[in-house]
């Protein structure tokens, strides 16, 4: 709230990085208790969808918010977009202050115990599925609106459509991963990181069109989102007793995915490859992430 906050009175760019800063901070730290304490209260064999559905609430998110406040940053100014933000915030506390119970089943952890997650192999393999598997939708998703507008020759106006369609393959797919969790995590993850893979090739090739580059960005946003929660759940099996650190790494993970994707497809774009190509730069970080979890099979946990 205090970041999105500063960002509305931002006066120039060095003051809006600072305030993106703030508000990016703290988003590790909330996704880890947050999802942590929904899989602590799960009945047995339910963990993925409790999971799934704390992530729930950013692909909510990313269908509704995202497009309301690129139309109402349009309509009256970018500014209005960060209110809206706060405004959301606000009632967000409001909600978690009346309405989270207090977790009294959680045990006590340390600093120690926490950081003794560094010290398991499965651990950093799993982070790096996570930080190398989503590189290839970040990347993309980071230069859609060039890639529909310059190469499918999409009105700028429309974007919130695209944007939409990206979210609900995101509210969709995050639920499929819930359920694919809970059936067989392991395999959840590999058939998540290939249907990336396939999907993100298969956006190179039709992204040209419109409708086919709206229909497969929302396939990315879904298949994205299939990762998570068994990535997630896969994080805090092999963490042991540090299991609050193992539950924000994945997002730290995703965050890596983030950054990294984004600037690997500036690369390929500034070499003058076109806005199509950070979709099978992706794709290779996908096939990537593949060989890291065949190689997971083969190291003890």
């Amino acid at each position: 709230i205090i970041g999105n906050g500063l960002g509305i009175f931002a006066e120039n760019y060095s003051l809006l990085m600072v305030a993106r800063f703030i508000a990016g901070l703290p988003h590790g730290a909330y996704f880890s208790v947050a999802g942590l304490s929904a899989a602590s209260m799960a009945p047995a064999g339910a963990r993925g969808r409790a999971v799934a559905m704390v992530g729930m609430g950013l692909s909510v998110a990313t269908v509704l918010g995202v497009p309301a406040a690129q139309a109402l940053g349009s309509a009256l100014g970018w500014q209005a977009a960060y209110m809206l933000v706060v405004l959301v915030g606000l009632v967000t506390l409001a909600g978690l202050w009346v309405l989270m119970p207090h977790m009294v089943r959680m045990p006590a952890t340390s600093v120690k115990t926490e950081l003794g997650a560094f010290s398991r192999p499965q651990v950093w393999l799993s982070l790096a599925m996570g930080a190398i598997g989503f590189g290839g939708m970040f990347a993309v998703y980071t230069y859609i609106t060039w890639t529909m507008t310059e190469r499918a020759g999409m009105a700028e106006s429309l974007m919130w459509l695209v944007l939409m369609v990206y979210g609900i393959g995101n509210v969709a797919g995050n639920y499929f991963g819930g359920w694919l969790a809970d059936r067989s995590l392991e395999k959840g993850i590999l058939f998540s990181l290939i249907t990336i893979t396939l999907i993100l090739v298969a956006f190179f090739f039709t992204s040209h069109n419109p409708i086919l580059g709206t229909i497969n960005f929302g396939l990315i946003g879904f298949f994205g989102a299939s990762l998570t929660p068994s990535l997630q759940i896969r994080l805090m099996d092999v963490a042991g007793d540090a299991q609050t650190l193992a539950a924000s790494l994945n997002h730290s993970a995703l965050n890596l995915a983030n950054a990294a994707g984004a600037a690997i497809g500036g690369v390929v774009v500034g070499a003058g490859m076109g806005y199509a190509s950070p979709a099978l730069a992706g794709a290779a970080l996908s096939a990537v992430a593949i060989l890291i979890w065949i190689g997971a099979q083969f190291v003890k946990k």
